[in-house]
């Protein structure tokens, strides 16, 4: 049994408790380690950072996560115009230097870990690509911004490669008679058309 101690709809953050130990959870769910804490801590968050007491009992950590889910998809509100992606660019721009370096460091240890690589490759390529008087004053921020497109693009690759080996096991018949790459081609039209394609 696992009980829901307090939860932060808006950005999905919540305590629970297991056993003797009381974890952070953070989105997403069950893909991150969750860390202990104390109960001063949840005491804390309730008080002073807004976290809402709860006092819910799930039977399985699917049953949380499904929860905290829907509550934290029911609490998000759209994003403001001024955070759509046309002004990424021009805030990018005129961020100063902590900001940027805050942005690296976050995509090092939010985005790669939970392999949101399109969201952290279309970040870097704007960070490589703006016209910015804090990157222009200090070189090692560009060449860090390269460092992690390189191995968002890396891990990418070898995502992609886990894929194919997945198929050649789920379906190492087709994979031997039609071939390693048709199978994985026709895998990712599924994928990204479904099955019953529209009729042209």
């Amino acid at each position: 049994m696992i009980q829901l101690l307090a939860l932060a709809p808006d950005d999905g953050w919540a305590f629970a408790r297991s056993g003797e130990r009381i974890l952070l959870l953070r989105p997403p769910y069950g893909k991150r380690p969750h860390p202990s804490v104390g109960e001063s801590v949840v005491a804390r968050a309730v008080a002073v950072e807004g976290f809402a007491a709860e006092d819910r009992v799930f039977p399985d950590w699917p049953a949380l996560f499904t929860f905290l889910e829907e509550r934290f998809l029911a609490g998000r509100t759209a994003l403001p115009a001024a955070l759509a992606p046309e002004s990424v660019g021009r805030i990018l721009r005129h961020a100063p230097h902590s900001a940027l370096e805050g942005l690296l460091e976050r995509i090092e240890r939010e985005l790669l870990p939970d392999r949101q690589w399109d969201a952290a490759g279309e970040l870097l390529v704007r960070f490589l690509t703006v016209d910015s008087p804090a990157l222009a004053a200090d070189g090692d921020l560009r060449s860090r911004a390269a460092a992690l497109l390189v191995r968002c693009q890396r891990a990418r690759s070898a995502a992609g490669e886990m894929r194919r080996l997945v198929a050649v096991v789920d379906a190492p018949l087709a994979a031997k008679r039609y071939g390693l790459e048709r199978v994985a081609g026709r895998a990712e039209e599924i994928r990204r058309d479904g099955f019953f394609p529209a009729a042209a």
